[in-house]
């Protein structure tokens, strides 16, 4: 026999859960894509609200945003499922709210606001012992949905969850093979941001489509949309991440048109802190055995700023390029010379460093890069040759 809330409405499901303390919000029926913009659904978010949409649409399935500190760890594997379970053990703590799945179980807690933990998906087919992460800006799809029912008697009121403690999520992370967050007694000075990946905007889609181009939008939906919000919070939503998000997505055999991308897109909140950044996309990248500083450096991007170079570092013959004067990363500041180019030549040239001293650079260039810095390093010969002023 069915329990209550498995056998009830969706309508009537939304509610209750409304009423316990947690925040619905609907879902296209038998997928993962919400039926209207989860930003502003959040903020006029009320019981007519509820009624209201699925009077209108009575046939979409319910899911519960994770704002409110709401997280579920989804097990989608034999393997994932016993690796909670034998935390749960250690820790002495047991979800007191489950949910049954098509894949597996989904096991719900809440978190304190000082509780550090991100979002986390994986591919159950390469790391079945894996556990996925729900949290934050994310949601769960929830009973009486397509494929999920209640395994308790009666939805648990939230401020009623178990609450999940920092010994037991760094377990988890160490399970995930994350690093937990280092927990320092007294906080480091916060230093200015410099330019990365996170902060690239729209003017940079160069190099993020450059790193997105290795990754398989068909690999699973969890790495599928851990891309998509990485762009998202890369472009700050705009209209050209989205551009960028569709164009690599139908690269995959799994593309169902651009109106399911847009919707994915729209669903997605900006949060500048978001755990979900192209730095994801990087280690992804180092996972699959994937350079991102190569393919940035092939793709001709310069790793400070994210913009093309104004013409390749390389040419056909191999041979190295010189660099724009406005290009030129480190240059010297106050009353040293600045780098400059020999009139004539391919290579950049160093200015005088004293009246008697010029240096020039040979051929050999070794660059070093990351994402916040760009060193250039120069094999060179000196020629010590008498000015003419002397």
């Amino acid at each position: 026999m069915k329990l209550e809330i498995n056998a009830s409405n969706t309508s009537s499901a939304a509610l209750e859960w409304s009423a316990k303390g947690y925040l619905p919000c609907p879902i296209v029926k038998g997928q993962k894509n919400p039926s209207t913009k989860i930003k502003e659904w959040l903020a006029s978010f009320s019981e007519q609200q509820i009624e209201q949409h699925w009077e209108d649409h009575p046939e979409d399935d319910v899911a519960l945003y994770c704002s409110n500190g709401l997280v579920v760890l989804d097990a989608d594997s034999p393997e994932s499922q016993k690796a909670i379970e034998d935390l749960e053990t250690k820790h002495r703590l047991y979800s007191n709210l489950k949910v049954q799945t098509k894949k597996g179980v989904h096991y719900y807690y809440r978190q304190d606001a000082g509780l550090k933990i991100k979002q986390a998906g994986h591919s159950t087919e390469n790391h079945p012992e894996r556990i996925d992460i729900r949290c934050g800006n994310s949601y769960i799809i929830a009973p009486p949905s397509t494929d999920k029912e209640l395994m308790v008697a009666e939805i648990v009121p939230f401020d009623q969850l178990v609450e999940l403690t920092s010994a037991f999520v760094d377990d988890l992370l160490r399970h995930n093979g994350t690093t937990p967050a280092l927990k320092l007694k007294f906080l480091p000075t916060a230093a200015p941001k410099k330019n990365s990946l996170a902060a690239f905007q729209v003017d940079n889609a160069l190099a993020i489509r450059a790193l997105i181009a290795e990754l398989d939008p068909d690999e699973g939906y969890s790495e599928w949309i851990s891309v998509l919000m990485a762009i998202h919070h890369a472009t700050g939503g705009s209209e050209g991440g989205l551009a960028i998000a569709d164009d690599w997505s139908r690269t995959g055999g799994k593309y169902k048109g651009y109106a399911e991308i847009e919707s994915k897109w729209n669903s997605f909140t900006f949060n500048a802190d978001s755990s979900i950044t192209m730095g994801t996309v990087q280690r992804m990248l180092k996972e699959r055995g994937f350079d991102a500083n190569q393919l940035l450096r092939n793709a001709n991007v310069h790793p400070s700023n994210g913009c093309a170079l104004s013409k390749p570092m390389v040419n056909q013959e191999g041979v190295v390029q010189a660099l724009a004067s406005n290009e030129f990363p480190h240059q010297p500041i106050g009353g040293a010379k600045q780098l400059a180019f020999a009139p004539n030549s391919s290579l950049p040239a160093v200015a005088a460093i004293s009246k008697r001293s010029h240096f020039y650079p040979s051929v050999g260039q070794e660059w070093d890069r990351n994402f916040d810095r760009c060193s250039l390093s120069y094999m060179v010969t000196a020629t010590r040759w008498e000015s003419q002023a002397d």
